[in-house]
């Protein structure tokens, strides 16, 4: 990040500044337009007399919607999970497994999709620092717009002429994880967004959103017991223009 953020401050010393940075404020639709779900399960079944242990992992292309019971995405998954599961666990508890498996990986996805504001205050701060200035890099603050409530999180954004112009980066949305009420479960989750605001009648947003999550579970009692491990990687296409 720091790499990131030098390559952003450096260069621009040398350049000059055309438009006062406060030509970025504005208001911006947003939506996805492509996102792809990275995947590794790890599961393990403990009965007495037998265990069981299994992983996978695979890159899948979502669309930018969410996965309900019933659909191709949650049939998939399903499958996957049920196809390796052995035979002395019978097939209800497979069917109790896969089933749990796949709301708890529906939930995940879902969640991750929810994190994506329907709109985007933007605001860039320091617009009469000497430092932000010389360097044409100012803070930038970004409010996200939720149903249920606004969010905002803290950017840079370069406003020098050239190839650069209008690109940001930093902290992003951490998604808030849902689970499946079979298990009982901890999760983790970082995200950064980096894009940039292009110039015209509307201008434009862009950005990548990129989050990762770790999700650990368990159930059980006293004839068995089930953990799962679920690492998430998800990476979202953004677009819009400003209101």
């Amino acid at each position: 990040m720091i790499l990131l953020l030098l390559g952003l401050t450096l260069p621009a010393a040398e350049a000059g500044q055309s438009h006062p940075p406060s030509d970025f404020d504005a208001t911006y639709d947003v939506h996805c337009i492509d996102s792809e779900l990275g995947l590794s399960l790890g599961l393990a079944v403990f009965v007495p007399g037998h265990a069981w242990a299994t992983g996978t992992a695979g890159t899948a292309p979502l669309a930018c919607e969410e996965v309900v019971e019933g659909d191709a995405t949650w049939t998939t998954w399903f499958d996957e999970t049920y196809a390796p599961c052995p035979e002395w666990l019978g097939d209800e508890l497979c069917t109790d497994l896969a089933t749990g498996l796949t709301e708890a990986r529906a939930d995940v996805n879902n969640d991750m999709l929810a994190t994506i504001p329907g709109s985007v205050d933007v605001e860039v701060l320091g617009v009469d620092n000497f430092w932000n200035e010389l360097f044409g890099v100012y803070p930038m603050t970004m409010t996200y717009h939720y149903d249920d409530g606004d969010v905002s999180y803290g950017y840079l954004i370069n406003n020098n002429d050239g190839e650069c112009y209008g690109e940001f980066v930093g902290a992003g949305v951490a998604a808030s994880l849902g689970t499946s009420g079979f298990f009982v479960c901890g999760a983790a989750a970082l995200a950064v967004v980096d894009g940039d605001l292009d110039r015209g009648s509307p201008f434009t947003y862009g950005a990548t959103y990129d989050a990762g999550a770790e999700l650990i579970c368990a159930a059980g009692n006293e004839q068995l017991i089930v953990a799962f491990s679920l690492g998430v990687a998800y990476s979202a296409d953004l677009e819009g223009e400003s209101l």
